[in-house]
């Protein structure tokens, strides 16, 4: 549960009476705690330091003592001497609580050899964890604001009294224990609040278990099993109607959410209490946002509840979960956000981070202070629609036909991925084809079912044996996916060197490439040999193009 103070450091006592106890408060924002006690002697002089203490003649020492938040002595004379500071370290607080408490007190007492009375101070000191007060995400649905996380919430009617009880559920392991959630509250009933409590915990056979099953004595939780058993929900109103319900439900581990109900009464684990705040148009009235659909993230504004003058920022983690429904167990980690300054959070869930694509997609928020971890807020869920063309028609030709009384000419144009057909991580842009048994057959050297794909054509001799063409003359054009303006232009000339040697290719043409490549082009290319034929390359890191479009204008 969310709990964050934020108040001005306090202390009050009386001057004119020393002997009562002086108390106040404070917030501290790190894990090693230094608390300055100034003192005031009975000849009315104001102690700042150690140095004052020593020549003070009403002031032979302090002692400072340690309790827990509710002001209870844990660790007495823990600290003595000439000394008004206190130093109370991350570890000195671990080896006393014997966890990290960051909400405990220091008591101080001051030593006066000439006096019966013993002054004393008291302060409590309080620290927060980092927490969210709501996110707001724009994906292609539209807009949603969150006030509320995801979670675990019970919402349920007992009988006979008829009240309605909801709270949100948190999450505590206990002995023979998969998993189990807790919440609690008070019902009003005759203008007196009774408590109530529910418990929601996963059962199951442990006689019926199979797989590599271990129990951790840490965490209390049983993993690496594999059975059948249900979520029971146990609601209990103790007064005044003593009434109770006892239920199951969801056979789903990953999942308690649904109906519970018996005679008793009826009941719901739902995924949320209060629904988020949806606009379907995209638009939401934040500078963040512009106002349109997004295409290749969602947005995220994760708004921070503490004020930073009372708590130190530390990282926000996330975490994402995609499937069909909400499984509270199947989140991974996606990143660590260290730069966190401001109350307001802004950040994008792309590719890059794991984004897929017409896929229901729910993140989760953990933030931190340098104090410790908040609640967990989780959202969703979200997804971002985009029509990916199917594997078939990744290649689009468009054929050009000029016709006039004189001449005739087509030039055919072909457009596809770079990474389509990759050749060692290189993109195959084309290949020119040698059938030497058939060298006057022009065939597709790749078998497809559509129409669409590459024709990498063989190269035909004419009717004298030579080759029917020597050069071959290409025109490119790179652009990004989602960029028609970002885009290198480009013309290539293969031209034959000589020929080749070899034993079985003997006689056959080698190639070189003329190219017109400026200093800001990124574009590579390259020729790599078949057993009677030529790939034409490019490279597919180093450049920030994804489709290319080109013609030949001698092949």
């Amino acid at each position: 549960m969310k709990d964050i103070k934020e108040f001005e450091s306090n202390f009050t006592y009386d001057s004119q009476d020393l002997t009562t106890l002086g108390s106040g408060s404070g917030i501290h924002k790190k894990r090693d705690v230094e608390v300055t006690f100034n003192i005031r002697d009975r000849n009315g002089d104001i102690l700042f330091n150690k140095e004052n203490i020593q020549q003070s003649r009403f002031c032979d020492g302090v002692v400072f003592d340690i309790t827990d938040e509710n002001g209870n002595i844990v660790e007495k004379n823990f600290q003595s001497g000439q000394n008004n500071k206190l130093l109370f370290t991350e570890k000195n607080n671990e080896s006393i609580f014997g966890s990290y408490k960051k909400d405990f007190g220091v008591i101080g007492t001051v030593i006066d050899e000439t006096s019966v009375y013993t002054p004393s101070g008291y302060i409590s000191l309080y620290a927060n964890n980092l927490e969210i007060s709501g996110i707001k995400a724009v994906d292609s649905k539209g807009s949603s604001d969150y006030d509320e996380s995801l979670g675990v919430f019970f919402s349920g009617n007992l009988q006979p009294s008829g009240y309605l009880y909801t709270g949100k559920m948190y999450k505590s392991d206990g002995f023979q224990t998969v998993s189990k959630y807790i919440t609690s509250g008070e019902v009003l009933h005759e203008g007196s609040y009774y408590p109530w409590e529910g418990f929601l915990t996963w059962e199951f056979n442990p006689n019926e278990l199979s797989g590599y099953v271990s129990y951790d004595n840490f965490s209390s939780e049983f993993s690496g099993f594999s059975n059948q058993g249900s979520w029971s929900l146990v609601v209990m109103d103790y007064s005044p109607n003593g009434s109770f319900l006892i239920s199951s439900g969801s056979k789903d581990f990953s999942n308690p959410f649904g109906v519970y109900s018996d005679e008793m009464g009826s009941g719901y684990i739902l995924d949320h209490i209060k629904e988020p705040v949806k606009t379907t148009s995209g638009i939401i009235n934040l500078p963040y946002f512009t106002g349109q659909i997004p295409e290749q993230e969602i947005q995220l504004q994760v708004e921070l509840l503490n004020s930073p003058e009372y708590t130190q920022y530390s990282h926000v983690d996330m975490y994402e979960y995609k499937g069909d429904s909400l499984d509270l167990e199947g989140f991974n980690f996606v990143k660590r956000i260290n730069q966190v300054q401001e109350k307001t959070l802004l950040e994008n869930y792309t590719e890059d981070f794991g984004m897929e694509y017409n896929q229901n997609t729910w993140l989760k928020f953990i933030p931190y202070s340098f104090i410790g971890e908040g609640e967990p807020f989780m959202i969703g869920p979200l997804s971002l629609d985009k029509y990916i063309e199917p594997a078939d028609n990744i290649i689009a030709s468009t054929e050009i036909k000029i016709d006039s009384s004189e001449s005739s000419a087509s030039i055919k144009f072909r457009e596809q991925k770079i990474d389509s057909i990759l050749y060692y991580e290189s993109g195959v842009l084309d290949k020119i084809f040698v059938d030497k048994d058939n060298p006057e057959i022009v065939k597709p050297i790749y078998e497809s079912y559509s129409d669409d794909s590459p024709e990498y054509n063989s190269m035909i001799l004419d009717k004298n044996g030579k080759w029917a063409n020597t050069t071959f003359d290409y025109t490119f054009e790179f652009r990004k996916e989602e960029d028609f303006y970002s885009v290198e232009s480009r013309k290539i000339t293969i031209v034959p060197t000589g020929t080749s040697q070899e034993p079985g290719n003997f006689g056959y043409p080698l190639f070189k490439i003329i190219d017109n490549k400026s200093q800001d082009d990124s574009v590579d290319f390259k020729l790599s040999y078949l057993d009677s034929g030529i790939m034409l390359l490019c490279n597919i890191s180093g450049n920030e193009f994804d489709i290319f479009k080109y013609y030949k204008t001698s092949i």
